[in-house]
């Protein structure tokens, strides 16, 4: 059956995540190397990105709190440190590193793309200007959860009225995207950090040639 839907993963999926990693670990060195007094702001920004990566279910939200009284930061100071390092630096160069066979295979579907991420999607998606027709994330009040959690992925398929039967889910890590999409018995595909020609091709066989709606490039 020819999947009329596809719902993406965005980060390590619309682009190459571990260019991304390697370049920003390089400016996290050199910036903190430059500023070693504020070293105890990389100590949670790497704790936040630990405990974000081990909570399955917890609410967003309180994420900060935990990491701000860990260090003896105000939550702001933890939103601030994370929106710096993990948002808005890494727009610089998110499009060295866009999966551009992948973004080829979206503009020519013609059914509806949805992302689904566990961080703010806008920002990224403008960078990267993939198209897409809707896009959710875990700070959703109607989600609230991250991946793998199916939460998230059984609210954007009621919420769209699309049968799991028409979708195939695009993610890059088994343990959260494909977790996710076997929990609602959709179709998925994983994408490797690196060689993804197998994989490219075998999402062209599943999508077939659409004459689906137009979709919109945000």
């Amino acid at each position: 059956m020819k999947k009329q839907t596809l719902i993406c993963d965005l980060d390590g999926t619309l682009y190459y995540q571990l260019g991304v990693q390697l370049v920003m670990a390089l400016w996290l060195a050199s910036y903190y190397l430059l500023h070693f007094w504020r070293f105890k702001e990389l100590l949670a920004l790497k704790y936040y990105r630990q405990f974000r990566e081990k909570t399955k279910d917890d609410v967003v939200a309180q994420q900060f709190k935990i990491v701000a009284q860990k260090y003896h930061f105000t939550e702001e100071k933890v939103k601030e440190i994370v929106d710096i390092w993990l948002f808005k630096k890494p727009l610089k160069i998110l499009p060295l590193f866009k999966d551009r066979q992948l973004e080829k295979i979206l503009r020519d579907f013609k059914g509806d793309i949805i992302i689904y991420s566990d961080y703010p999607t806008s920002d990224k998606l403008q960078t990267l200007k993939m198209p897409y027709t809707k896009a959710y994330d875990a700070t959703h009040p109607k989600i609230s959860v991250l991946k793998p959690n199916p939460i998230g992925l059984y609210f954007i398929i009621a919420d769209n009225k699309i049968r799991p039967d028409d979708i195939l889910y695009i993610g890059d890590r088994d343990s959260k995207d494909g977790a996710c999409a076997r929990a609602c018995q959709v179709d998925y595909i994983i994408l490797p950090k690196l060689w993804r020609m197998h994989q490219h091709q075998k999402i062209k066989q599943m999508i077939g040639d659409q004459n689906g709606k137009e979709k919109e490039s945000l």
